[in-house]
């Protein structure tokens, strides 16, 4: 693959726009929302059977403890 070419190499003022190329910087973002995106997907589902297991008629219900 070729270098790209910038399109924005010159400014009116003449001045040089600085380019480089940053894919690899993007992909790696990317790939780490991914993940994140993933553990939440994981961890959604856990909480919702935490807050089954304290909620009235759960095996960790108790009188008072305010939560469920």
């Amino acid at each position: 693959m070729g270098e790209a070419a910038c399109p924005l190499a010159g400014m009116a003022d003449g001045r040089a726009m600085d380019c480089k190329d940053r894919s690899r910087v993007i992909a790696f973002i990317g790939v780490f929302l991914l993940l994140v995106g993933m553990a939440a997907g994981f961890l959604g589902p856990l909480e919702v059977y935490c807050f089954y297991l304290v909620s009235e008629g759960g095996c960790f219900h108790y009188e008072g403890f305010g939560f469920g």
